[in-house]
């Protein structure tokens, strides 16, 4: 099936715009984080900073941390990173928890990488998807005039004087979202400062430089010319912060923990290179750098000059009415950026010596009254809070705590934090606070639920042909009151693929709901009646009593280096129909990273016995036809893999099959199966619909129990294959081969090596990413793979 980018669209950007809900990091809340002279020192810097900079690549973890670091607290400039995805299409080392799931993971991930490294994180419009080989096949499924237009407004509002890609707009050997995520820079930053685009989005702005952030990796000698570039050296020691660059960009991006990405700092000198896209090279050093005097009037900034310098004498006092002086003439400037207003506020707060938090439940319905206990102390005299029309004094040196209810969602959301005749607009963030035994105090922002949720669950990701699935629909009410009246509607789609797809009209049923007034969740199962043998979708919304749809299903994630997650997705789920099920095998499956290959057997009526990572020295596989190692299971479990390996030759000389699917060329063990002659190359198919062909069309793989055709490989999604097996001077059969468009073939997506009496056989197809997606064909060539040699029809 093509990829369909809209739900993971509407997902993106209700995370980014609509959703108050998403936490936003392991960590003490801004408004509850003390501050030293150093802090406070950082804040006036950063206020008198004009320099202003966007760094812009495609995914969570493209971001260069260093670069990020040296801008932000080494300058002082207002640095953003803007990813244009969630990154979705990726793969998760932590659990089993992909797609949108995974996007709300690297999402926090990003928001916990900034407050690391200072800058400050911005998402874009695009759909995460597997991976592209060039720009060309990217713009197919991102629309091109919206992720410009979308950018545009990011450069006009930011208004930064630089833009640094982290890849280059020229084709090149890397991810075709890299290559497009720059030429979408370059098309907003032309489009941005022309009067006639879309006056909408703000008035123009021009960009001073804009600049290929490069380095020696991009080039495939690992050789560059720097005739022509600039550089800036970001190994430098930061005395007041007492790290380097290096360190703090470490501790940033090993936060990209889902990934895998722990880094070890860097010491020393380092240099960042940059090539030249836009603008003009200033006479020095590789950056412009406006005048001081261009963000704040002269008066402003010598007072907050005098302020600095009375801090480091220790004069606090003087320091802070030199600084509420510099705030109320600021405030009578005319135009005064957002963003300024909350810099000064961030400051004055830090200056008072504000502390507050406002707890309340961990789950809340939008616009429904929630109580809420407000905390909070002041190190100076003379605070005040005031909400809506309620008023309190912040007791210095004493925690003052105030309960009262509140609205969530509404645009009022925010507080007022004044002294004298100072009045500061803060956002009022409502946090549940719990104490976890390994990591401490564990805040999570309020999670905002939709009144009713409806919650689908499918036994399996496939049934047989005339045997229909029973779905349980949950339906759940989020305000503690019982379910109302109303119906539960269902809508499925058919897809049959020989000669196809072919799609059936939508067809539709409903439910009536009764409310008993002591249930908060009904639960129904839906039966659907028999399908035909192919790809079915099913969605499920509710329909109250006064008419408003319900339509989406809730999700919770908890991973423990990040707060508790809760998003809502489409209420639907979809699976395939075969036209029998195999005989059924019992199959052992050590998994990897995000791989429902248990799930997928299961479905298939097999028995899966799932193996620990530890297990290899007293496993007893003699009831076992079959082993599936999961997908990157050599790479997370590299440390183990030997004795895997050891298991998996021996049962291949028992005269069974093990079947290996993908594994990366990073951390991949060194002697990873040589015994068989194997080796691993990094060529992949990423055309979803690229043709396959069947080298070894006589052996049993392609006949039983399924016989296999070209419906096999239709409705696939996002790629076909991935890490292919090397076939030079191997001992292994290539059973299938494929190319994108203008490529040689690719002969080792599927490899089998004999071993003994059995075979272990190495699949590079991307079954991972099938499975869950209901695509039939990816179950009737895993039920192939698995069955035992002996019983293999001729």
């Amino acid at each position: 099936m093509k990829l369909n980018l809209s739900p993971l669209l509407s997902w993106a950007v209700w995370l980014l715009s609509a959703w108050t809900g998403v936490a936003q990091g392991l960590f003490v809340p801004s408004s509850m984080t003390s501050h030293g002279t150093q802090s406070c020192l950082q804040k006036i810097q950063a206020l008198q900073q004009p320099l202003r900079i966007l760094y812009v690549a495609a995914h969570p973890d493209d971001e260069n941390t260093r670069l990020l670091a040296y801008f932000s607290k080494g300058q002082n400039a207002d640095v953003r990173y803007l990813s244009l995805t969630h990154g979705e299409g990726g793969q998760n080392l932590m659990g089993p928890d992909v797609g949108p799931a995974l996007g709300a993971i690297r999402t926090q991930e990003l928001y916990a990488a900034r407050r690391v490294d200072g800058a400050q994180q911005l998402f874009g419009p695009c759909a995460d998807f597997g991976y592209s080989k060039s720009a060309e096949e990217t713009w197919t499924k991102w629309n091109a005039q919206a992720t410009t237009a979308e950018m545009v407004g990011v450069i006009r509002s930011f208004q930064p004087h630089v833009v640094i890609t982290r890849f280059s707009p020229d084709p090149a050997a890397t991810h075709g979202h890299h290559t497009a995520s720059a030429q979408a820079a370059l098309w907003a930053v032309d489009s941005a400062q022309l009067s006639g685009y879309k006056p909408s989005l703000g008035k123009p702005w021009k960009v001073t430089q804009t600049v290929w952030n490069t380095s020696s990796w991009f080039f495939a000698s690992g050789k560059m010319d720097t005739t022509a570039l600039r550089w800036v050296d970001v190994g430098e020691w930061h005395p007041e912060v007492g790290q380097s660059f290096g360190e703090i960009a470490a501790a940033s991006r090993s936060m990209h923990k889902s990934q895998g990405f722990g880094s070890a700092a860097t010491r020393g000198k380092q240099k960042e290179y940059f090539q030249l896209l836009r603008g003009d090279w200033p006479a020095q050093g590789a950056f412009v750098q406006p005048p001081l005097g261009e963000r704040l009037p002269l008066p402003i900034f010598t007072a907050l000059s005098d302020a600095a310098k009375a801090l480091k004498t220790g004069d606090a006092e003087t320091a802070l009415l030199k600084t509420e002086w510099a705030y109320a003439k600021w405030s009578q400037l005319p135009n005064r950026p957002a963003h300024e207003s909350r810099e000064f506020a961030d400051l004055l707060t830090a200056l008072w010596g504000v502390q507050w938090e406002v707890r309340g439940p961990l789950y809340a319905v939008k616009n429904q009254t929630i109580e809420v206990t407000w905390k909070g102390l002041a190190r100076v005299s003379g605070v005040q809070c005031t909400l809506g029309s309620r008023s309190w004094s912040i007791p210095k040196d004493v925690l003052g705590t105030e309960t009262f209810s509140l609205s969530l969602g509404s645009n009022s959301d925010s507080l007022q934090i004044s002294r004298g005749s100072i009045h500061l607009t803060m956002p009022l963030d409502v946090f549940f606070a719990e104490v976890d035994p390994l990591e401490g105090e564990r805040y999570t922002k309020t999670l905002i639920k939709p009144l009713y949720t409806v919650d689908l669950e499918a036994d399996k990701l496939c049934y047989e042909l005339n045997n229909p699935p029973v779905i349980t629909a949950t339906l759940s009410s989020s305000d503690g009151k019982a379910v109302g009246n109303g119906f539960l509607v269902i809508q499925w789609v058919e897809r049959t693929f020989p000669g196809g797809p072919f799609v059936y009209p939508t067809k539709k049923d409903s439910v009536r709901i009764s409310s008993d007034k002591t249930q908060f969740s009904q639960s129904l199962g839906l039966v659907l009646g028999n399908l035909p043998a192919g790809y079915a979708e099913v969605a499920v919304s509710f329909v109250s009593s006064n008419g408003e749809r319900y339509d989406q299903s809730w999700n919770e994630l908890n991973y423990r280096h990040l707060p508790r997650i809760g998003y809502p997705t489409p209420a639907q789920t979809q699976f395939a129909v075969l036209p029998y099920l195999p005989p059924p095998l019992t199959v052992g499956v050590l998994s990897g990273s995000g791989d429902a290959a248990a799930e997928a057997l299961r479905s298939l009526g097999h028995r899966v016995v799932e193996l620990a990572p530890d297990a290899a020295h007293t496993l007893n596989y003699n009831d076992m036809d079959a082993l599936v190692i999961g997908v990157r299971a050599a790479n997370v479990h590299r440390d183990v893999w030997s004795s895997w390996e050891t298991v998996a030759i021996n049962m291949a000389e028992s005269g069974k099959t093990v079947l290996i699917q993908y594994q990366t060329t990073a951390d991949l063990p060194e002697s990873f199966l040589r015994p068989i002659g194997f080796a691993l190359g990094r060529s992949r198919v990423t055309d979803e619909e690229a043709p396959i062909k069947v080298v070894q069309a006589n052996r049993s793989y392609f006949r039983y129990p399924f016989a296999l055709n070209e419906s096999t490989w239709a409705g696939w999604t996002q790629e076909r294959s991935l890490y292919h097996a090397e076939m030079k001077g191997t001992q292994g059969r290539s059973l299938l081969s494929s190319h994108d468009p203008g490529e040689a073939d690719h002969p080792g997506l599927l490899v089998e090596y004999p071993v003994g009496k059995g075979r272990i056989v190495y699949c590079g197809l991307a079954l991972f990413r099938q499975w869950p997606a209901g695509v039939p064909g990816s179950f009737e060539l895993l039920a192939n793979l698995v069955h035992p040699i002996e019983t293999t029809k001729p």
